[in-house]
């Protein structure tokens, strides 16, 4: 009988675990806005998403030839991470933000590896 009891339990542990690996993690810095202001301007920079703002930037400087190809790998990690972001937590604003360093992004390293490969091939000879 100890035996069953026992059983149960470690099953309902087990249970509560799968539950709580299944929670998202706490949203960061989710106060609600004070002011129409704060609404408002939260709708044009995201300033709780963090990673939205990061994507838009480095999509946005990746387009400077050279830069590129560097920044071309980090803003779409970013703009990723924004997107789950926002996808977990609709509150948090920075879905155009992120889709914009994403695309910036790719856009960037395009024309900064096709730069690169015709420079070098002018270099070389070719």
């Amino acid at each position: 009988m100890a035996k069953l009891g026992r059983d149960i339990v470690r099953q309902r542990e087990r249970e509560a675990a799968r539950a709580a690996a299944r929670e998202p993690p706490p949203p960061p810095n989710l106060t609600e806005p004070t002011t129409v202001f704060e609404d408002m301007a939260s709708s044009i920079l995201p300033s709780r998403n963090g990673a939205a703002l990061w994507a838009y930037y480095l999509g946005l400087f990746s387009l400077f030839p050279g830069l590129g190809t560097i920044l071309m790998v980090i803003a779409i990690v970013q703009g990723v991470k924004a997107l789950r972001m926002v996808r977990l937590y609709p509150q948090v604003k920075g879905r155009v933000h992120a889709v914009v360093g994403i695309v910036a992004g790719i856009i960037g390293g395009l024309i900064s590896t096709t730069c690169c490969v015709l420079s070098l091939n002018a270099l070389l000879g070719g």
